[in-house]
């Protein structure tokens, strides 16, 4: 079983990954690229473009929610692995996404069936 690592999040919405984690996320999203490249539609794609994800380091949240906000009035907001249905409701009310902000530990990674449930640090957002 996969073991996961939970990054607290700062008041002003940074997380301070750490270089392995900085290189997981490298190897994810290169991976996730290029097998989207060809699959997924033109809007999924250029919802990609918009964010513009670095690729040499995770992304805060605070650069995904420029965006977001911007093109959707949309947020995303930090949560544990778990929370209840009042506080999931209450977050899509204010027009918030669920953001699960953890990594497989690189040992488990190959041990993944699809690539995309390797990628934990993916909010539940649309592009």
């Amino acid at each position: 079983m996969a073991q996961y690592v939970s990054n607290p999040v700062n008041e002003q919405g940074i997380i301070d990954w750490s270089e392995e984690e900085n290189r997981i996320w490298h190897d994810l999203v290169e991976r996730q690229l290029d097998l989207v490249k060809d699959r997924a539609c033109k809007e999924y794609l250029r919802g990609l473009e918009l964010l513009d994800l670095p690729l040499d380091r995770a992304p805060q949240l605070t650069e995904i929610n420029s965006v977001l906000q911007r093109e959707t009035g949309w947020q995303v907001e930090p949560v544990p692995a778990l929370i209840d249905f009042d506080r999931f409701f209450e977050l899509l009310a204010s027009r918030k996404f669920l953001w699960r902000h953890f990594y497989a530990l690189e040992k488990s990674l190959t041990t993944f069936r699809s690539p995309t449930s390797s990628m934990r640090s993916s909010a539940t957002a649309p592009c």
